[in-house]
């Protein structure tokens, strides 16, 4: 095995694949560690957050909230903070996935992670507006294969239930 072929191979690996693997592996390791629930609540936060992102702009009161973020950081952290909120709403909603450790259940539920975190990091203006995901990322989760990706995150989280 050549060191040299090794690392030219992973010097061309964008930072957006390496923050997915990333995010997969902790995931699995806190699944395999303490059970599927938080990352089954990860997973759920993004689409939940993407939708009331969405609806934080003609909300009463939280449109000029919002309207005060004007920098991608702050927006960012607005973001962030919502995406927050939802976790803890939704971690509570879906205890009932147990903390059983599963290797297998372990592994659906982190890969359903990724791909959600693939699908709406790109979707979210605020995040990718900041870190933008890449080509790759955004050919192979965008377009007319979200559906697609989408229903194997929902069908992987399903899986990772008890």
């Amino acid at each position: 095995m050549d060191i040299a072929s090794l690392t030219s191979t992973v010097a061309h690996v964008s930072a957006g694949w390496l923050t997915l693997i990333a995010i997969g592996v902790l995931a699995f390791a806190d699944s395999l560690r303490g059970g599927t629930s938080r990352t089954a609540a990860l997973a759920l936060s993004f689409p939940v957050s993407y939708m009331l992102l969405q609806f934080v702009g003609g909300a009463l009161f939280m449109s000029e909230v919002q309207k005060q973020f004007t920098s991608s950081l702050a927006q960012a952290l607005f973001a962030a903070l919502a995406f927050g909120l939802v976790f803890v709403l939704i971690y509570r909603l879906t205890d009932s996935y147990g903390e059983d450790p599963n290797f297998v259940r372990s592994l659906a539920a982190a890969t359903g992670l990724v791909i959600m975190a693939a699908i709406f990091w790109q979707l979210i203006p605020a995040w990718s507006g900041l870190f933008p995901v890449g080509e790759q990322i955004a050919y192979i989760f965008s377009g007319s294969y979200t559906f697609w990706w989408f229903s194997s995150a929902l069908v992987a989280l399903a899986f990772a239930k008890e």
